[in-house]
């Protein structure tokens, strides 16, 4: 719907020719509706800040928010009338602070929060310095038919390990999500990859400054030395071997051959993918 004819929808519910309003998840936030007396959700439940701003949807007095939806659904709902409150304690007790121990408290924890990343960078370090540098291979876990050099593997963010060969698009084919999930890191995903020759999920694709990219996880894959020697990895951190993070030829690199080759096929039979729950989007990307 348009703006207008959001606006028009509204106008209709409030002069009372229309008796209720059924809305996406737009009705979370930026929807200002006096007369509503009633809000009622279907399976549909967000992180805590939503519900807060679900249940402020009904504005009437002695109006009312509802839930219904399954097991799940509700738990986390509970969890989050829970941390609610929680933000409602800590927003009494920090307005009952003097404004001294406030900015003291806040540089406290600015100071904290650069320590604690100056201890990730240098433990990181101490990592790739106990990597190899040195060539291998990773072979689709299932087929073996699918391979990937090590040079045509790249970080992204020092996270997420992306395939920039062109010719990898060709033997896999995309899953599509219904619904595009919130940006992460400057990252879009955008579906599941799979190995055409037998099906095996290798990782996601994404969208990384206008860019697509195959991000693939480490379990789904044979690792091959180059004496020829197989292995096998669950995490990324766990790989022997150094991989390079994506330079800026790199990205022209990607820019260039987006030209020249097709998208991962889609194929006709497939059934597309429903999005997946918070928790599975999460373990997706530490995969990879």
């Amino acid at each position: 719907m348009t703006q207008n004819e959001q606006d028009a929808a509204i106008e209709r519910f409030r002069s009372g020719e229309t008796k209720f309003l059924v809305a996406t998840s737009v009705a979370e936030e930026g929807m200002d509706i006096p007369d509503c007396n009633i809000v009622i959700r279907y399976n549909h439940v967000g992180n805590e800040i939503t519900t807060v701003q679900t249940r402020g949807r009904s504005r009437k007095r002695g109006g009312t928010s509802l839930l219904l939806g399954v097991e799940e659904v509700l738990q986390r709902e509970i969890l989050n009338i829970g941390r609610s409150k929680m933000m409602d304690d800590a927003i009494l007790q920090f307005r009952r602070m003097s404004l001294p121990k406030v900015k003291k408290q806040i540089k406290d924890h600015q100071e904290k929060i650069i320590q604690d990343e100056e201890l990730k960078e240098e433990v990181s370090k101490g990592n790739q310095k106990n990597k190899i540098n040195s060539h291998f291979q990773l072979l689709c876990f299932k087929c073996k038919e699918l391979t990937i050099n090590n040079e045509f593997i790249k970080t992204i963010n020092k996270t997420h390990h992306v395939v920039t060969d062109p010719e990898f698009r060709s033997k896999l084919y995309l899953r599509s999500d219904q619904s595009p999930r919130n940006p992460f890191d400057g990252i879009q995903i955008t579906g599941k990859i799979y190995c055409k020759e037998c099906n095996n999920h290798l990782g996601v694709m994404f969208r990384y400054k206008g860019i697509m990219f195959p991000s693939i996880r480490m379990e789904g894959f044979q690792i091959v030395t180059s004496t020829g020697q197989p292995m096998m990895r669950k995490k990324w951190k766990d790989l022997p071997f150094m991989v390079k993070e994506m330079s800026h030829e790199d990205y022209l690199g990607m820019i260039s051959s987006r030209r020249e080759t097709r998208n991962p096929e889609r194929r006709d039979n497939d059934v597309i993918v429903p999005t997946c729950q918070d928790n599975q989007f999460e373990e997706d990307m530490d995969e990879t």
